[in-house]
């Protein structure tokens, strides 16, 4: 009987007295390589045992295989999610093996270049001190210059193989554009020639980042895209540089994008533009280390930073950053916040 079969597998069978007589209905188990499949409700006038046998062992079979089928797709879904997962767990070793290597090559750098170029540079400003014709002022100038790129250099690269820890407080997302403009307009080449529109909300919620950290992301987001803008044409950009910010309530960050109107990346460009020392640019113009340093700074500050670009369509670099941390939850209530800031609202 239908009652009777359906307590051994449901709890409350009546909830299917609507549809079934679960008195005088008669239950058809069926079964496929020695498993319980399913079962067949059959009201009482149709219940022919002559026909309930084979009907049960083909649809048994029937069953059997979508079931078969459904767990063979499940099965090569997490198969997929495996691969993948892998993919990035690999990816991810060998950046750390990449930062590693520049790790110590940075500090073997300076441990062994640092004292003859300060002799070096030393030397040079000496000697441009007591030139006395431009030429020889221009020759020693060149020499100062240029050890000091290099030592700009190691710094950088060290910068980028072990960063300073974080050290976050809270600020407004448009005070730390307008410092990272006014910092690239006073030490970016391309700053004369870059036109720069920023339209940032005063009233997006407080950044919870290192100041420096990201502002020199920022710089660095700015650099490029007037780099990018200003080689499109000869003399200046197709269009201004347009910096904005929106905040995503749902993961609790800022998202700041710098787009740009110049030639956009091609797929190999694109796919490369966060490996270290990879650059699109001639030789000697770029050191390959911006956009690496912009993601090595947004990932220790909680955050994220990702491109879109098509080739002669522009690109646009979205820094994503958060506006607090889990760690100060349940310390709101004791911190300072910033004249103006927005308090971040609890999970």
């Amino acid at each position: 009987p239908v009652g009777e079969s359906l307590e051994r597998i449901l709890a409350n069978p009546e909830d299917l007295a609507e549809w079934a007589d679960l008195l005088a209905g008669h239950h058809q188990p069926m079964h496929c390589g020695g498993k319980w499949i399913g079962g067949l409700i059959i009201p009482p006038a149709q219940a022919d045992q002559q026909l309930l046998g084979p009907l049960s062992d083909v649809l048994a079979m029937a069953l059997s295989l979508v079931q078969g089928r459904c767990d063979a797709v499940r099965l090569g879904e997490q198969l997929t999610i495996a691969a993948a997962t892998l993919g990035e767990t690999q990816s991810a070793l060998a950046d750390a093996q990449t930062l590693a290597a520049a790790g110590e090559m940075a500090a073997g750098a300076a441990h062994e270049m640092n004292t003859p170029l300060a002799i070096v540079s030393g030397r040079a400003q000496l000697m441009l001190q007591r030139a006395s014709t431009d030429e020889d002022r221009k020759l020693w100038g060149q020499i100062v210059d240029q050890t000091q790129r290099v030592t700009d250099t190691i710094t950088a690269l060290m910068e980028f193989a072990a960063p300073a820890q974080p050290e976050p407080e809270f600020v407004a997302p448009a005070e730390l554009v307008q410092e990272a403009f006014e910092q690239f307009s006073r030490t970016s080449p391309q700053a004369s020639l870059a036109s720069v529109d920023i339209s940032i909300a005063a009233e997006l919620p407080a950044l919870w980042v290192d100041r420096r950290q990201l502002r020199a992301a920022i710089v660095e987001l700015i650099a490029n895209a007037a780099n990018a803008a200003n080689a499109a044409t000869a003399a200046a950009a197709d269009g201004p540089i347009c910096i904005s910010a929106r905040h995503d309530q749902v993961s609790f960050s800022v998202v700041i994008s710098v787009t740009d109107a110049g030639a956009g990346m091609d797929g190999r460009t694109l796919e490369q533009a966060f490996t270290p020392f990879f650059s699109a640019h001639k030789a000697g113009r770029r050191s390959g280390l911006g956009l690496p340093q912009v993601k090595r700074y947004a990932e220790i500050n909680g955050g994220r930073v990702w491109i879109r670009s098509r080739t002669g369509k522009g690109t646009t670099v979205y820094l994503q950053v958060p506006t607090k941390h889990d760690s100060h939850t349940d310390t709101d209530s004791q911190q300072e916040y910033p004249p103006g800031a927005s308090r971040p609202g609890g999970r």
